[in-house]
């Protein structure tokens, strides 16, 4: 995944919630960098990073043309403490 502060939820490429199984429940429609675009809100049971696991977390499924990274959004960013030291994001709990 790439951390992206400007986006609002974690968002995933549709050939990756397919290869997850994925079901998008709500269309939505969104402000990218790239313009104007809908995708279908979902929900992770789980999601992993690093030594961190969080459960029930809101995301948003992307027409794979807008990219091919999952993206993590601020949604899940906001849950924790971010610092920048030497040019490095740190993330803590």
């Amino acid at each position: 995944f790439m951390v992206d502060t400007g986006a609002s939820l974690v968002a995933i490429p549709k050939t990756v919630a397919d290869e997850l199984h994925l079901q998008g429940r709500y269309p939505i429609t969104l402000n990218t960098a790239s313009g104007e675009v809908t995708g279908l809100l979902t929900r992770l049971d789980r999601l992993s990073f690093g030594p961190f696991e969080l459960k029930n977390i809101k995301a948003v499924i992307l027409p794979d043309e807008q990219d091919e990274m999952v993206l993590l959004g601020m949604n899940v960013l906001s849950l924790f403490n971010l610092s920048q030291k030497d040019r490095q994001l740190i993330i803590e709990k």
